[in-house]
């Protein structure tokens, strides 16, 4: 008599929930310690199901890595969307800084294993491209608001591109930067320092671009 083969996920979601899987195990391991056997094991499928829907082990960490950071700038754009912010320069900063910083957080493990991924493995892993869609769209946002005068669009990348590189260096280098008993050790205190650099350089940034148009 023939069995029917079960599946331990309902079809739709064994993808969400190898991608799920995939962002646990490279957050804890990196990239290179995890296996394609860790990611089937600890997924509860097969390793040929992680290649129909991967393509390789390079294809499912882009897709754990990007799929989050998609997410994020998606729902930030449409919160800005639906509460209409027309607050100041320096408020949508401020914003921005605080919102980066939680993601940034919460993905620490995940953006560690995808840097020594680009410098240690021979894998294809994602490089740039990606991440530029993502800071082009915070950018986007970021234009006709804050109100007179506007930001330019060199101006809006520049403050998003620099904004996210001072938080992304605060949190993947905490531990040498920000060691106990220093001044900026409190996250809250390094979010406010932060955020004031940020908006220091969106007011240049703001008379750079109204000099340069007016």
């Amino acid at each position: 008599m023939a069995t029917t083969r079960r599946y331990p996920h309902p079809r739709g979601d064994a993808r969400a929930a190898i991608a799920a899987a995939a962002r646990r195990l490279f957050a804890e391991k990196g990239y290179l310690g995890t296996s394609l056997k860790d990611l089937a094991a600890e997924s509860d499928a097969s390793i040929t199901l992680i290649y129909r829907y991967f393509g390789s082990k390079a294809g499912l960490f882009d897709a754990a890595l990007i799929e989050p950071g998609r997410e994020f700038v998606d729902e930030f754009v449409r919160s800005w969307d639906a509460e209409d912010a027309r607050g100041s320069h320096e408020a949508l900063v401020g914003d921005l800084v605080r919102r980066l910083f939680a993601f940034v957080s919460d993905n620490r493990g995940l953006i560690l294993a995808w840097s020594e991924a680009t410098r240690s493995s021979s894998d294809d892993v994602i490089g740039g491209g990606q991440h530029g869609q993502g800071l082009r769209a915070l950018s986007s946002a970021l234009l006709g608001r804050g109100g007179e005068p506007t930001l330019d669009a060199t101006a809006a990348e520049t403050v998003v591109a620099c904004t996210a590189s001072l938080v992304v260096s605060a949190v993947l280098m905490e531990d040498v930067l920000f060691p106990p008993a220093t001044a900026l050790a409190d996250v809250e205190t390094r979010i406010a320092a932060i955020t004031r650099f940020a908006q220091a350089g969106a007011r240049a940034e703001l008379e750079r671009s109204s000099a340069t148009h007016g």
